[in-house]
Formats: C-alpha cells, structure tokens, sequence
C-alpha cells in the first residue's frame, strides 16, 4: 500500500504534457453508452467497463502510470 500514488486530475493538455513525458497507459473508463458516442478514442488506450475496473484494474501494467478518462 505504501507505493500507491495519490490521483491527480489533468486536463487534456496537462495529460498530453505528462504522457510525453512519463511511461503511460491510458485507461478508456467510459461507460457503454457514452462510448458508443464518443467521437474518437485515444489509440492504444485500454478500455476496462465502469463495472469492471475494480475486477480488472491489477492487469494493468504496474511499470507505468495510468492516466483514467472518462
């Protein structure tokens, strides 16, 4: 528990500035139906379901920060 990082929010160019500069995966948390309406998808993003992030938020890799959107 001791080397959880305490979440931030970034707006889209603080997120952009971060991800060219650190080890990132992105995390696509968009609920089924706004996903369906959204108008892109930021490439290479993984995309976990709102109801599952809590069952597959571990699989994610540990060496690199996760920036979440939704």
């Amino acid at each position: 528990m001791g080397n959880e990082k305490k979440p931030l929010r970034l707006n889209v160019g603080e997120a952009k500035e971060y991800a060219d500069n650190h080890e990132v995966v992105f995390l696509d948390v968009l609920d089924p139906y706004a996903y369906e309406k959204f108008d892109y998808q930021i490439k290479d993003a993984v995309r976990i379901s709102p109801k599952d992030i809590k069952d597959e938020y571990e699989q994610l890799p540990k060496e690199k920060d996760v920036l979440a959107y939704c």
